[in-house]
C-alpha cells in the first residue's frame, strides 16, 4: 500500500512539473529563440483597386534592421495573385531611422514625379505597413531630407493608422 502512495505521489509530482514547464517552453521560444522577428503586415494595392494586408514575419538584428528589411520588401511587391505593388519603382528609399516611436522615412525625389493617386497610395502603403509593426506608432516622410507637403503647403508631420485612410 505505501509502494502505491509512493508511486501516486511521484505522478502526481511529474504531472504538477509538466504543467510548470510546458509553458515556460514557450514563453523560452518566444522571447529567445524568436527574437529578433517581426510579424508585418504588408499593404498591397489589389486588382480591385483596394488595399490588403499580407502577413509575413520579417528577421532583424536591431529596430532599424527590420525597418530597413520591411520597406525593401515592401517595394518588392508580393507574388500573390491579384496584388500590385504599392511602391512604384521610381521611389526609392535613402535613409531609415526611429526617432522615438516615430519611423523617419527619407524617399527619393521620384516621389513628386508620381501622379497624385499613386503618392496616396505609396504614403499609405508606408504608414499602415510601418504601423503594423509593434515599435513604430507613426511615420514621417521626407522627400530629399525636404519635410512632405500636401496641395496646400503645409507639412504631414508624423502619419499613423488614424490620419491616413487606405478606403
Amino acid at each position: 500500500m505505501a509502494q502505491r502512495e509512493n508511486k501516486l505521489r511521484k505522478a502526481i509530482i511529474m504531472i504538477v512539473v509538466l504543467i510548470i514547464l510546458v509553458p515556460c517552453a514557450f514563453l523560452l521560444y518566444d522571447t529567445v529563440i524568436a527574437s529578433g522577428e517581426e510579424k508585418v503586415e504588408f499593404y498591397y494595392m489589389t486588382n480591385e483597386g483596394t488595399m490588403k494586408p499580407t502577413q509575413m514575419d520579417i528577421r532583424g538584428e536591431s529596430t532599424e534592421d527590420v525597418l530597413v528589411t520591411t520597406l525593401n520588401t515592401l517595394k518588392a511587391g508580393t507574388t500573390a495573385e491579384g496584388m500590385l505593388p504599392s511602391v512604384p519603382s521610381e521611389v526609392d528609399f535613402l535613409s531609415v531611422g526611429l526617432v522615438k516611436d516615430n519611423a523617419v522615412i527619407d524617399v527619393s525625389s521620384g516621389f513628386h514625379r508620381l501622379k497624385n493617386t499613386e503618392k496616396v497610395i505609396c504614403r499609405a502603403a508606408i504608414v499602415w505597413t510601418l504601423t503594423s509593426l509593434d515599435f513604430v506608432d507613426g511615420v514621417v516622410i521626407t522627400v530629399d531630407g525636404q519635410p512632405l507637403r500636401d496641395n496646400n503647403g503645409r507639412e504631414f508631420g508624423p502619419m499613423n493608422r488614424g490620419n491616413v485612410i487606405i478606403e
